[in-house]
């Protein structure tokens, strides 16, 4: 339970939510399989594959009582080289449907790499993830001179990440 009794202003939630006492937020179940193989050879390498169910359709909102989805599938696949000098090299691809709208899916490619840095060890990945959809023409095209369309947009929206980490390992029993 989320408790909303003093909230002004958070994000997505307004002021009149104050007065609401009790949210209850029930989150979607989980499974996964992995799969990892490394296959003996020079370079250190590691294969990964993944899938997930989430029970979308038993995810409860108080606010957003006619929510409706749908349980999703996503796969991830993964490949890590790790080169002679401890450099590791990454790639990976994800297939990630969104809960909402089966038309509506999420790919990425990743591709990274790491240093060592005296103790520490710094990762870095760029992921460039598409989108598309269709959407309501939000504006009619007769309205600027065009003709009417019977048919919603695509949408396709292009997103890039950056991800930087720093790590290092702690040995608290001095072994």
């Amino acid at each position: 339970s989320l408790r909303l009794e003093r909230i002004a202003y958070l994000g997505g939630f307004s002021p009149e939510l104050a007065g609401l006492g009790q949210l209850t937020v029930r989150y979607p179940h989980q499974v996964g399989l992995g799969i990892v193989y490394r296959p003996q050879a020079r370079v250190r390498t590691t294969v990964r594959v993944e899938a997930n169910w989430s029970e979308w359709s038993q995810y409860r909102n108080g606010l957003y009582e006619e929510l409706a989805m749908d349980d999703t599938w996503d796969f991830r696949f993964g490949v890590e080289h790790i080169f002679y000098n401890d450099m590791p090299v990454r790639f990976g691809f994800a297939h990630r449907p969104s809960p909402r709208d089966d038309q509506v899916v999420n790919t990425s490619f990743t591709v990274g790499g790491g240093v060592p840095i005296g103790p520490l060890r710094a990762d870095g990945a760029v992921e460039v993830m598409n989108r598309k959809y269709r959407f309501p023409d939000l504006f009619d095209d007769a309205d600027f001179g065009g003709t009417t369309r019977n048919r919603d947009d695509l949408v396709e929206e292009n997103t890039t990440f950056f991800y930087v980490t720093l790590s290092t390992e702690l040995d608290p029993f001095g072994g």
